[in-house]
């Protein structure tokens, strides 16, 4: 896969340095650098996963609906902030104080 990377110049002076000592490319270099931080996290990742007040989260049944509540709350936050008026076509809104906001499908 070829891929552009963008690195900050400590991390290209190392590389550099280490591609100057072994005498390897900046490929082999570079490849070798991310599997060994790739290794090192899944071994950082193992190990805590192995603790007992460790546990894996996933979604419940009301997931959905509690990330809908969110990005409802976001929205208007980002819009009594900038001082917008929002024109979404559900009334949930209406329980923001301070939100300009309009239902663009209700009458009048």
């Amino acid at each position: 896969m070829r891929t552009a990377v963008t690195l900050d110049a400590d991390t290209a002076a190392l590389l550099k340095g280490e591609v100057a000592r072994t005498g390897q490319s900046f490929k082999v270099v570079l490849n070798g650098a991310a599997r060994v931080a790739l290794a090192d996290a899944r071994r950082v990742v193992a190990g805590r996963l192995g603790l007992p007040q460790a546990r894996i989260l996933t979604p419940s049944a009301r997931h959905f609906s509690r990330v809908m509540d969110l990005m409802t709350a976001a929205m208007a936050a980002y819009a009594i902030g900038n001082r917008a008026r929002l024109f979404p076509n559900d009334t949930d809104f209406a329980r923001f104080p301070g939100l300009d906001w309009r239902n663009p499908l209700a009458c009048g």
